[in-house]
């Protein structure tokens, strides 16, 4: 796995326009994540991802996907239903629109048979 140059994908996110989603899955944190990079690794993405055990014992996990220039935050932590799926895509230079909501569409595909519910912004 490629390591993302840490630099870039946060300039991306605080500087670039960002698309978001929430997903709540039917699926374990572990599941979830596993998923996701799988398919970005398939899909040619360097990922750097990071896990998070927090004092309750609940475990959380963060991804930064990146590929063409669109840069994909992940973050999973488990919920009631199963896991909720926090996703923000951005990239930071002019025309992306369409780009950053492909991507984050994508991503949302991925799950598409364990959602439970479903917010995009």
């Amino acid at each position: 796995m490629k390591k993302i140059l840490k630099k870039n994908w946060i300039n991306r996110l605080i500087e670039g326009e960002t698309k978001k989603a929430e997903v709540v899955v039917s699926l374990s944190v572990q599941e979830v994540m596993k998923k996701l990079c799988l398919w970005g690794k398939c899909d040619g993405a360097t990922t750097d991802v990071c896990s998070i055990s927090l004092e309750n014992e609940q475990e959380v996990i963060t991804a930064v996907l990146s590929k063409y220039d669109v840069t994909l935050l992940i973050v999973v932590e488990q919920s009631e239903e199963g896991a909720k799926v926090y996703l923000s895509a951005s990239m930071k230079e002019g025309n992306i629109r369409n780009k950053v909501e492909e991507y984050l569409d994508q991503a949302i595909d991925v799950l598409l048979h364990y959602i439970v519910k479903i917010e995009k912004q």
